[in-house]
């Protein structure tokens, strides 16, 4: 699943010019395991005493803040950029039925950067330029 949502992020990234990690370099550069299946590279981090414990609580910045301004975010740019990224839509929609929340209605910042309205030509403009002064 992991290796299908930075695929997700990769096509988006793809589409708007920058070059991105995999998942593969992600965890070869950040944990220094030989470049792998992610399954392998996890088993490897945990044999190593990097596996991390969990969550004491389902009330976790992971889900609260990642949810809606990581999945959310990349769901709402692969909509705009015509690569919709239908595992990062699907979490957003499992989370907040789980939780009983609207994930996406929480990220204000999609709101205030008005990306309900604006088509992709726009958010390029508006990530060189910014918005124009007083507005």
């Amino acid at each position: 699943m992991l290796e299908v949502l930075y695929q997700e992020r990769i096509d988006i990234a793809s589409t708007l010019g920058p070059q991105v990690r995999t998942i593969f370099e992600h965890f070869h550069l950040s944990f220094h395991f030989s470049v792998s299946s992610i399954s392998q590279m996890s088993r490897e981090m945990h044999t190593a005493g990097n596996g991390g414990t969990g969550q004491a609580t389902a009330d976790s910045r992971y889900v609260t803040e990642d949810v809606p301004f990581g999945l959310a975010m990349t769901a709402k740019l692969g909509r705009l950029v015509g690569k919709p990224a239908e595992l990062h839509e699907t979490g957003v929609k499992v989370f907040s039925a789980m939780y009983g929340r609207d994930f996406s209605a929480e990220n204000d910042l999609l709101s205030a950067l008005t990306m309900d309205v604006l088509v992709l030509e726009e958010l390029v403009l508006l990530c060189k330029n910014g918005y124009p002064a007083g507005t």
